[in-house]
């Protein structure tokens, strides 16, 4: 214990003989940092969040379209810095002004590109953002610069989504106009299948009377004819009975015809009784 109590006495004493070498060489490197520091140009950032509906009219009836926002995002960043929406930023921004030739042109339109951010944060809220550290401006010019560069990029995003929602109502509404005619359709082809329906069971559909009341009176039809067939049976056995009590003669010896008045009423009560089997 006391060797590494001696050990640390010993460096400590080293250092603190040596401490104003120490001090010099640490001003040397502030210094130095300092100065590079001061030389490095100041960059301002300007950020936007903004939200989209990415579920759209269109999307949420037809159920079909591809929302993931990554791909969105990337539709998004590969409008916005596209070389036409670029040079509107830099001819609203005014630094076209500056410019001499084409291939300053270039220069800005590539330094434009690598400044600007498009991030997603969640599925509808995204944040645009823009540094600007050019050393021939002032710090006040790249933060006015960076401020203006987002607020125009929010512009031609707001004008391009507004032709894009006038698109999208105009197939909204034509999509809701195809189903109306689709639903139309499958209506007057469902009010020809009940019609159908009606014409061939007429009979058995419910009308002032529901159909257990039709059956109901269908059935006391039935029992009641049941009834008058077994009366018409009993008729018919009793006729039998009495015509077989008479002699096939008449009185006279000759052979009875069938016109007989006991004959006659026996047809008749076989013909009703022919009539009630059918």
């Amino acid at each position: 214990m006391s060797d590494i109590y001696e050990q640390v006495m010993t460096i400590v004493y080293s250092v603190w003989r040596k401490r104003w070498y120490g001090l010099a060489a640490m001003w040397v490197v502030c210094i130095i940092g300092w100065g590079v520091v001061a030389y490095i140009p100041d960059r301002y950032r300007s950020e936007a969040r903004i939200y989209v509906d990415t579920n759209t009219l269109l999307q949420r009836l037809v159920k079909s379209v591809d929302t993931n926002p990554l791909k969105q995002v990337e539709v998004m960043r590969r409008t916005l810095i596209s070389r036409p929406n670029l040079e509107k930023v830099i001819h609203r921004v005014d630094l076209d002004l500056t410019l001499s030739d084409d291939s300053q042109m270039e220069a800005l339109i590539t330094e434009l590109q690598n400044n600007i951010s498009l991030q997603s944060q969640g599925s509808d809220l995204f944040w645009i953002a823009y540094e600007s550290g050019r050393p021939d401006l002032s710090d006040q010019q790249n933060a006015e610069l960076a401020k203006r560069v987002v607020q125009n990029l929010l512009t031609i995003f707001f004008e391009g989504n507004l032709g894009v929602l006038r698109n999208t109502l105009s197939e909204t509404r034509r999509f809701i106009d195809e189903q109306i005619a689709d639903y139309e359709r499958q209506l007057e082809e469902a009010e020809q299948r009940r019609a159908d329906f009606e014409r061939r069971y007429v009979g058995w559909l419910p009308g002032e009377q529901n159909f257990i009341q039709r059956l109901r009176q269908t059935r006391e039809s039935l029992a009641q004819t049941e009834i008058e067939i077994k009366d018409a049976l009993v008729v018919r056995n009793e006729l039998q009975r009495q015509l077989a009590g008479f002699s096939p003669r008449g009185e006279d010896g000759s052979a009875s015809t069938m016109g007989g008045p006991y004959a006659q009423r026996y047809f008749g009560m076989q013909q009703q009784l022919d009539a009630l089997y059918l």
